[in-house]
């Protein structure tokens, strides 16, 4: 993937270089707006008691699948660890 300090562009023009710049971004974007709304898709699937249990209400559904996707600031508290030995 090309980004502008790439030394293969440096006899490029720079409206090139911003041009590679904007639509790396933009494929970016595209991709985390896809994987949110495959979480999304995930989450809809789920009932009521399993969104309780791991800590969400229908009402967050979309919110979590953005925060999810890092498409918005994450707001909610993390309480689980991967190093959590109970079970």
């Amino acid at each position: 993937m090309l980004t502008a300090n790439d030394p293969r562009l440096t006899h490029r023009p720079t409206w090139l270089v911003t041009l590679l710049d904007i639509m790396r971004r933009r494929a970016e974007r595209v991709a985390q707006e896809h994987l949110a709304l495959c979480t999304l898709r995930s989450l809809n699937h789920l009932d009521a008691r399993t969104l309780r249990d791991i800590g969400l209400d229908t009402s967050e559904l979309s919110s979590a699948a953005r925060e999810a996707a890092a498409l918005i600031e994450r707001t909610r508290l993390r309480v689980w660890s991967p190093l959590d030995t109970r079970g």
